[in-house]
């Protein structure tokens, strides 16, 4: 980094200047299954339990959970779960 682009930045932070960003206000378009299966999700449910519970296969769950992921442009179940919590989705 040179000497002059170092300045900028640290008068930019000294300046206490803040970027405000607005809150997603994104619809994922989610379905009421992909809705339902992220609920257990959330609930600490495996693939398995949600199967059952859902009366769908194994692969059915997963199916919908990597839509889900896409939908969300998240890439684990941790980050599904924490973003599911931050946009009120479930």
């Amino acid at each position: 980094m040179s000497p002059t682009i170092a300045k900028k930045v640290l008068q930019f932070f000294s300046h206490k200047n803040v970027i405000l960003v607005a809150p997603d206000t994104e619809d994922y378009h989610l379905s009421d299954r992909e809705k339902e299966i992220l609920t257990m999700m959330t609930e600490g449910h495996n693939f398995r339990t949600i199967a059952s519970k859902a009366f769908i296969s194994y692969e059915t769950v997963r199916t919908h959970v990597k839509n889900i992921y896409k939908k969300l442009h998240v890439a684990s179940r941790n980050e599904a779960i924490l973003k599911a919590s931050q946009q009120r989705l479930v």
